[in-house]
């Protein structure tokens, strides 16, 4: 031990080997109780299968993740900790509808948050090299507008239906929430900045969209009307025509007959039949990004991550542009992938 003066010679001087055998035995009764902690979750978590809904045994699946990672890297010496948080600018990506000419469908950026912890582990003692693991709460989406010529297809009570062959204007936000798991190398390149790489998993754990819809038909016609979107893609079922509406709705008079629809249309009304969510739970892709040090702690970073898996469900999303031949709604086969960039602040150690 260092002294700034020397200690009188009857002091009793604490040896360093007790200090470590002190320290050891804190940190293998914190690692127990965590572990502890961890098995309990796990179980609560699977106990009742058919009562959890998928998003709280993310959230649990997570935290047992991060527990355990806490309890082994406590006294690792390589290991590290970090925290990140900041903003997110996502859209999604993919062919949109549209003539040879002209796009009737426009894809663009929604903004959220993320927030997360993770840890690291440096192959040198200048932590200048090394690979990483976190867990992200994030929030990412991208608004859909489509302005063009389109179709309605409009059901009554009696099991008529018909199809108004015209234009639509629709704008809708979509907000979904993921929970991201992100692996990567790292390396500082200066003594400042940091540059990584890797790839992400991420799970779908919320989703919703708002917006509005207007529509007019020429053939056969339809006078414009306007309605709220309000969707649930998680949540939502089919709107069943088969029996009367309630709540508000409007009335619709096509060739001598009355249709009625919602004001409010949810994420399905015009689907026919249901074969899953519109939106995938899981998608994976790639990460890049750096980071500039403030200090030796505090960092502003810079993450982009490109989606390579389809985040829709091709069995439930429509076209909008064109009926099919039997003036139905037809599926879409577009694949729309993620695009969500991320700026930072956090914090390493």
């Amino acid at each position: 031990m260092r002294w700034l003066s020397k200690p009188h010679e009857d002091t009793f001087i604490v040896p360093d080997s007790f200090y470590l055998w002190l320290f050891n035995k804190w940190t293998i009764s914190h690692i127990s109780i965590i572990r502890i902690i961890a098995q309990v979750q796990f179980e609560k978590s699977f106990r009742d299968n058919t009562k959890e809904n998928i998003m709280q045994k993310l959230i649990n699946t997570l935290f047992i993740f991060l527990l355990f990672l806490g309890a082994n890297q406590i006294d690792a010496q390589g290991f590290g900790s970090i925290f990140r948080a900041g903003l997110n600018f996502g859209t999604m990506s993919d062919p949109v509808e549209g003539s040879a000419d002209t796009d009737y469908e426009k894809l663009g950026y929604t903004t959220g948050f993320h927030i997360g912890v993770g840890a690291r582990y440096h192959f040198d003692y200048l932590k200048k090299y090394g690979i990483g693991v976190e867990g992200n709460y994030s929030q990412k989406g991208a608004t859909i507008n489509y302005d063009g010529p389109s179709f309605f297809v409009f059901r009554n009570i009696q099991g008529a239906s018909v199809t108004s062959i015209g234009n639509r204007k629709s704008n809708i936000t979509v907000s979904q929430t993921h929970i991201d798991i992100p692996l990567y190398a790292y390396a500082k390149i200066t003594k400042g900045l940091e540059v990584s790489g890797g790839v992400y998993g991420s799970f779908l754990v919320g989703s919703k969209g708002s917006g509005d819809l207007t529509f007019s038909g020429t053939n056969p016609l339809v006078n414009e009307f306007t309605v709220q979107l309000n969707h649930n893609y998680i949540k939502d079922q089919l709107l069943d025509y088969t029996i009367p509406l309630t709540g508000d709705f409007i009335n619709i008079p096509i060739a001598a007959q009355q249709y009625q629809l919602p004001t409010i249309l949810g994420a399905y009304t015009e689907n026919e039949t249901r074969d899953g969510n519109l939106y995938k739970v899981f998608d994976f892709g790639l990460i890049g990004g750096f980071s500039l040090y403030l200090n030796q702690g505090l960092y502003l970073g810079l993450r982009a991550q490109y989606g390579l898996t389809n985040l829709v469900n091709n069995n439930m999303k429509l076209q909008y542009s064109a009926p099919g031949p039997d003036n139905k709604a037809v599926l879409s086969e577009d694949k729309r992938t993620n695009l969500t960039f991320q700026a930072s602040i956090g914090f390493s150690f």
